[in-house]
């Protein structure tokens, strides 16, 4: 198969003595994505499905191509992006203010800074070339008022009777900022959840069936690690007995599904890493 196949590769096979049956693993590339030298990288790509194998599509290799480079979709400039100063403040500005709202694991407020232009390029945020500010992928898709530079920074959301998708009780998409997007999929799960009322003394407190701190995390980590080469929305569905999150996108680079499975973790890169987690909050997966 080295003949036909590009890059090439070269596998490592063990012998056990006293042993019938030989095992070859064929380990994870580095080098992705790997291909039929006779069909060209975009026709002799493929991906498992199952049993059977698949074409891998522009999708598959755009993400594979930046893996194996080690670079984020969301750390690629963004070039029709202008970058104003008013556009940095309100940046600095939403940060800041949504640290103090999110925050609960700090109870002197006066720790939590307020973020400067500097923290910005430090993030990646936006990249120094030429004496120029540029917005990164990133930067775009958290400052956009509307879906002007990415159309597909929408998220749908539903309820639906019973635990199946057959019938609709209410329905949203919405489109836009990322931030923007994080809080009206979050109004949205606190209003169609189930909530109660615990009362000390004089006052009483909600209770929702789901803390909202775990969905608020949920649902940045659904932007945080999705595609953004794909165009499909995230989604957020509610049934009678539990909510779906679906965020469209492969494994982080070198995991292995058993391993995602196992609780084996990968930090992952890119400005957007820097970005929620200067909110503090977020899970590495």
């Amino acid at each position: 198969h080295n003949q036909i196949v590009e890059l090439k590769i070269y596998p490592t096979v063990i012998y056990e003595e006293g042993k019938t049956v030989i095992v070859v693993e064929v380990l994870r590339g580095s080098l992705q994505p790997y291909y039929l030298k006779s069909s060209g990288k975009e026709n002799g790509t493929y991906i498992r499905i199952g049993a059977t194998s698949h074409p891998a599509g522009n999708i598959y290799l755009s993400e594979m191509d930046l893996k194996s480079k080690n670079i984020s979709f969301d750390s690629l400039p963004c070039l029709k992006f202008d970058v104003t100063d008013e556009v940095v403040n309100k940046c600095c500005d939403m940060i800041y203010e949504s640290k103090l709202a999110h925050e609960p694991r700090l109870v002197n407020r006066a720790e939590i800074k307020r973020v400067k232009l500097q923290n910005l390029i430090n993030w990646k945020l936006l990249i120094e070339e030429n004496n120029q500010l540029v917005a990164s992928n990133a930067f775009a898709l958290v400052m956009q008022e509307d879906d002007t530079y990415f159309d597909n920074s929408r998220v749908q959301c539903a309820v639906f009777k019973g635990t199946t998708r057959s019938v609709f009780i209410d329905k949203k998409e919405y489109s836009g900022s990322v931030l923007e997007l994080i809080e009206l999929a979050y109004n949205f799960v606190i209003r169609h959840i189930n909530v109660g009322m615990t009362i000390e003394g004089l006052y009483s407190s909600p209770t929702y069936e789901i803390d909202p701190f775990i969905i608020r995390e949920l649902l940045n980590n659904a932007f945080h690690h999705r595609s953004y080469l794909d165009d499909s929305a995230i989604q957020v569905c509610i049934f009678d007995d539990r909510i779906e999150i679906t965020s469209h996108g492969g494994m982080p680079k070198d995991m292995s599904k058993t391993e995602f499975f196992n609780g084996v973790s990968r930090c992952s890169i890119g400005p957007f890493r820097s970005y929620f987690f200067s909110f503090g909050t977020g899970s590495i997966l």
